[in-house]
């Protein structure tokens, strides 16, 4: 149980950092476009800059999926070694 509560995190913490390359990545492509064009708006800014957060924001999920699931393990597992 202790090597999945590990694993578990592990994964988390492999998702976030992954999404935040991913919009680190995306935000260079976003901006290397808009700076081709010589009339972007601030609202293309915007809209770029959301595409970008998508990654972040799924890590952020998965992070949180893994370290709810942690720490339901780490409050069952006293009960079931209990036994």
């Amino acid at each position: 149980m202790a090597r999945t509560i590990i694993l578990l995190n592990s994964i988390g913490l492999f998702a976030l950092v992954l999404g935040v390359f991913g919009q680190l990545i995306k935000l260079i492509e976003i901006l290397d476009y808009l700076s081709s064009f010589e009339d972007t708006t601030p609202r293309d800014f915007a809209d770029g800059l959301k595409i970008t957060m998508l990654p972040t924001l799924f890590g952020a999920f998965v992070f949180l999926c893994t370290r709810s699931s942690s720490i339901v393990l780490n409050w069952v597992k006293p009960i079931h070694q209990g036994r």
